[in-house]
């Protein structure tokens, strides 16, 4: 739960509600709690950062 809220966070919609009730026995997965996070389509920047990432490789590769 900890882990993919952490992923939703920071690859989606900021939450800005917190999630009430008994951690240890409630399952979020199934239960859920506050607003519905929208991920974003991330599949147009991944191409432009992995250019960026080789560009970085090649200019650390020269300068090591």
């Amino acid at each position: 739960h900890c882990l993919n809220y952490i992923r939703k966070t920071l690859m989606c919609d900021l939450a800005d509600t917190l999630e009430m009730g008994d951690f240890p026995k409630v399952d979020y997965e199934r239960n859920r709690m506050g607003n519905t996070l929208v991920c974003r389509d991330w599949s147009e920047a991944s191409p432009v950062l992995e250019e960026y990432h080789e560009k970085w490789l090649q200019w650390r590769a020269h300068w090591d």
